[in-house]
């Protein structure tokens, strides 16, 4: 069973509308957008269902007291949106094996239904795996793997998210309208006949409508009109035949292939926020295949010497071919189809790589102590200028056992010791389509919808260089009481040049990046683990308990000359851009945006400017700056584990800890919350606060200034605030949340303390297992990401807006964090 593991908090003192003044779905004042409207103890239901609330219309106390059968509004919980999922994971597998041959054939399947309604995952998988010595020499061996899987979510894009309405929804209103299976009941966001089929969707906001709607759509209307449907099949296979020469010599001969394809649709219904409706289709296909000959020799020299060596050549190639095609402008609102729509767009798109490397590997050993090992690659690649498409990268490291000179070995204290330093220097070839600049389609261009190409925006470049990483790492390992307590410490170094990007130029070019080689960032910082048994007793009892601790230092130094920082992942959809930046001097991954205007320009350690012109509805009120500047780091100052392992007779409990200090995440989803009044923060909307600071503003020049006693405008910034202001609608929307005003408001800190997995298992013991004619017997019970806690006060701060890319920490809207609670049983026949 999955549920969400944290979700903001919401507010439910507040109902819809704005300034204090109730609207309601059926307004047409664009403050029915928002949660800004009357305290809700102060409403009342007229008692008279309609296709809004079975509840009837809200009406204030004075209307109330004149409304016989006129209830209090109590609020609804938009979160109830989120439902417990169900995941059923199914694996069976038949193997055999003789001193010849041997085969193992698997089936699983899984099936899944997500927090949010509507979204389900289902995959089935097959995999037939087998080997065969065709002779004392000769050993042939392969693995074919089908994966066949689909899944259905809500649509994607602004405004159409299920996952946005729960969290703007004011709580007035309800979206499910009083059903219990609003998913499968249209009810609940279908408007009834004889409405104006204009609006048939039935949300909270339904009246504004129009290109300048403000709201967004009822989650359940997402859910079942403007559906995402993927499926997927892939095929994964390697096959590999070993020829031994010799016993000391063996030839191997590996050919694996992955190829896959994927299709996509995706529907908007024409009655939702896209008022004319669309349909997009994406048929992706992508096959890579990887091929490696290698002599593997290996042999004692003598007593204190062994030696192997290993040669190798590796081919690799991948395409990938992608067709897009969009429709829109429906003529029949739920038929979701391309027949149905009146205008097309198409993309193609055709990507192949192809690497030839040759490679080894020398490994030298002396008495079982000391140990050098030698590599090399020479790689060329297809993405590269003919010039520059040949790089060679090598690598070394050397360890020593000091404790076996010593004799330790059989010491009961300490009886392992090993000193290790390595070398490596890597290449990266560039990004497919890199070297030149193309064509892509343009449009509306050359006129009248007619088809036409314009040259790309990003301007590429033939004289593209493989980038290099060169990383250095020293440790130790040790071994104490029998191995009942061990340390391993690693210290490493890296630094990575030459990085290819797309860097950002003059306008006038007629273009707006260009691909460069432009970057240099440096990596350095530890490891260590301690792995201990504190309790291991002659009953069976035994405790091993185990620490891990990483800590890494990043740091871009150096970006294309005239360049101070790199965009890495703009965010664009919260309102004032919020972007993730690699800058000169800051780590890779610096959170940038806006924040208060300091009192000293430029000076981000002088006291915030509070606005002194009286007629300003900020006054009273930081003001915010217009530009953008660091305010938060993606990057942790440290990350930790403990695991506990607890075994007895047959059970065994898991306990997995892990914990991340520091780092920011930016609070998208708190932000727009706030802004749209739905945020626990603006639940103090009528308290009044002392902003700390110094009285200003900025005059035409851009300069600081203030008011005097007499109201004459003075140069610099005046006397330390002591005005009080109402944190009201104004503040959150202007001042208080990203989406309008500073940034800075919206950056969390991103710690937290996690219990990742508790689990308990038991396995019947041999005699009765061997009685039921069975080899294993095991169930376990599992519960993981059970507890959380976190400095941020939103979503689990464990989040991406991008998935496994450079958008992590980043929320806007992304899908809550998932706890589990689990049974799983394993029976081997």
């Amino acid at each position: 069973m999955d549920m969400a593991n944290k979700l903001p908090a919401m507010q439910n003192q507040y109902g819809q509308g704005s300034n204090g003044i109730y609207y309601g779905p059926t307004s047409a004042n664009t403050g029915a957008a928002y949660s800004w409207g009357p305290a809700i103890d102060t409403l009342f239901w007229n008692g008279v269902p309609n296709q809004w609330d079975a509840h009837g219309n809200i009406i204030g106390a004075t209307q109330a007291a004149h409304t016989p059968g006129a209830i209090p509004v109590t609020p609804y919980n938009p979160e109830d949106f989120f439902v417990t999922g169900n995941t059923f994971n199914n694996n069976i597998a038949v193997s055999s094996s003789s001193e010849n041959s041997g085969y193992r054939m698997s089936i699983g399947n899984v099936s899944q239904t997500g927090i949010e309604p509507g979204t389900d995952y289902y995959k089935t998988n097959v995999s037939l795996s087998g080997d065969i010595n065709l002779s004392k020499k000769i050993k042939v061996s392969g693995i074919v793997t089908y994966i066949k899987s689909s899944k259905d979510e809500e649509g994607h894009g602004t405004g159409q998210e299920a996952i946005k309405g729960p969290f703007i929804t004011p709580p007035t209103f309800d979206n499910k309208n009083g059903s219990n299976h609003p998913i499968n009941d249209s009810s609940a966001y279908v408007l009834p006949a004889p409405l104006s089929t204009e609006w048939l969707e039935r949300n909270y906001s339904a009246g504004i409508g129009g290109p300048n709607y403000l709201g967004y759509d009822n989650p359940y209307w997402d859910a079942n009109m403007n559906p995402f449907h993927q499926d997927l099949d892939r095929v994964i296979g390697s096959m590999v035949a070993e020829y031994k020469l010799c016993d000391w010599m063996t030839i191997t001969y590996r050919l694996g292939g992955d190829v896959y394809e994927q299709n996509e649709s995706q529907a908007v219904n024409t009655f939702g926020l896209i008022n004319e409706g669309s349909i997009t289709q994406q048929d992706y296909y992508n096959s890579q295949f990887n091929s490696d000959f290698i002599i593997n020799m290996k042999k004692k020299i003598n007593k204190d010497f062994s030696a192997s060596l290993i040669l190798g050549q590796n081919y690799f190639t991948t395409f990938s071919n992608l067709n897009s095609m969009s429709g829109t402008n429906f003529v029949l609102p739920t038929y979701f189809s391309f027949s149905n729509a009146q205008n097309f767009t198409a993309s193609k798109s055709e990507t192949e790589i192809r690497r030839s490397a040759w490679y080894g590997e020398a490994d030298l050993g002396f008495k079982d102590q000391l140990y050098l090992s030698l590599t090399g690659r020479d790689e060329t690649s297809s993405t590269l200028p003919v010039d520059n498409d040949n790089f060679f990268y090598p690598s070394a490291s050397l360890s020593w056992v000091f404790t076996e000179p010593l004799g330790l070995s059989s010491n009961k204290i300490f009886p392992y010791g090993k000193v290790r330093f390595s070398y490596a220097d890597v290449g990266k070839d560039a990004a497919p389509h890199s070297l030149q600049t193309y064509y892509a389609g343009a449009s509306g261009f050359p006129y009248n919808g007619d088809a036409g190409y314009v040259l790309s925006q990003t301007v590429g470049n033939p004289n593209l260089i493989p980038e290099r990483t060169t990383s250095y790492e020293t440790g130790i390992d040790l071994a104490f009481f029998q191995n009942r307590i061990s340390i391993n410490a690693t210290y490493y170094n890296e630094k990575s040049s030459d990085i290819i990007v797309n860097v950002p130029i003059a306008y006038n070019t007629g273009f707006s990046s260009a691909t460069l080689n432009a970057a240099t960032i440096t990596n350095n910082g530890y490891e260590l683990s301690l792995n201990t048994t504190p309790v291991k007793m002659k009953n069976g009892f035994v405790w091993n308990l185990n620490f891990n601790w990483s800590k890494n230092n990043n740091l871009v130094t150096a970006i294309y000359p005239g360049i101070t920082s790199q965009g890495i992942t703009p965010f664009i959809g919260a309102g004032n851009g919020i972007a993730i930046y690699a800058g000169t001097g800051y780590p890779y991954g610096v959170i940038a945006g806006t924040t208060y205007q300091n009192s000293i320009l430029n000076n981000l350690s002088s006291p915030v400017l509070i606005d002194d012109v009286k007629t300003d509805a900020g006054y009273g009120m930081p003001l915010v700056s217009s530009k953008d500047t660091a305010i938060g780091n993606i990057q942790p100052k440290w990350l930790g584990s403990m695991v506990n392992n607890f075994s007895y007779k047959g059970f065994t409990l898991g306990i997995q800890i892990d914990v991340r200090h520091g780092g920011q995440i930016f609070e998208g989803t708190e932000a727009i919350m706030d802004y749209y009044g739905t945020g626990i923060a603006t639940a103090n909307r009528n308290s009044s606060t002392v902003f700390s600071g110094v009285m200003g503003h900025l005059n035409a020049a851009g300069q600081v200034v203030h008011f005097d006693a007499n109201g004459n405008v003075v140069a610099g910034p005046g006397n330390a605030n002591t005005m009080s202001a109402v944190e009201n609608e104004y503040y959150w929307q202007h001042i208080g949340t990203q989406d309008g005003g500073a940034g800075q408001n919206t950056i969390q800190d991103g710690g937290y303390v996690k219990l990742r997995q508790l689990s308990l298992t038991y396995q019947l013991p041999q005699a009765v297992v061997h009685k039921l004619h069975l080899q294993k017997v095991a169930i376990t019970f599992y519960m993981n990401n059970i507890i959380l806690a976190a400095k941020s006060t939103g979503v689990d701060p464990e989040t991406s807006n991008m998935g496994p890319t450079n958008g992590q920490g980043m929320d806007y809207f992304n899908t809550p964090g998932i706890k589990s609670y689990g049974l799983r049983l394993n029976v081997g026949i």
